[in-house]
């Protein structure tokens, strides 16, 4: 029994410091991304730093899309050329006046019937 214990010792001693390792892992990343913590002041506004800005093309009456998914506020640049294809696209499918496809389908029933069709799908 003597080296049952070992043993068991031994797992205690891994599991604990496996624990340490994901802890310390988990600190390392909180604080490897607090160096983008922003400060939001009393009317809600916030100021997104200058290398973000950047990155994401923003600048001065750019816009972004907010969405809240959880606990996380997602911001999305928006394109004003995307806008503007929007605006054309919809423009475009209110002008053509399409009417409904109403051409029947030909029947091609290579490997059933219609009639087994109808009884597998309880229609007859």
């Amino acid at each position: 029994m003597p080296a049952l214990k070992a043993v068991r010792k031994s797992l205690r001693e891994t599991a604990v410091k496996t624990y340490k390792l994901i802890f310390m892992a988990y600190i390392f990343h909180v604080v490897n991304n607090v160096e983008n913590a922003i400060t939001i002041d009393r009317q809600g506004r916030l100021v997104l730093p200058s290398h973000i800005r950047e990155a994401l093309g923003l600048k001065e009456g750019g816009q972004v899309s907010v969405r809240l998914i959880g606990s996380r506020v997602i911001l999305e640049p928006i394109s004003k050329d995307l806008k503007e294809r929007v605006q054309e696209w919809a423009t475009f499918a209110i002008s053509v006046k399409a009417e409904a496809f109403t051409e029947e389908p030909k029947e091609s029933w290579k490997w059933m019937s219609r009639e087994y069709a109808k009884r597998k799908l309880g229609l007859s």
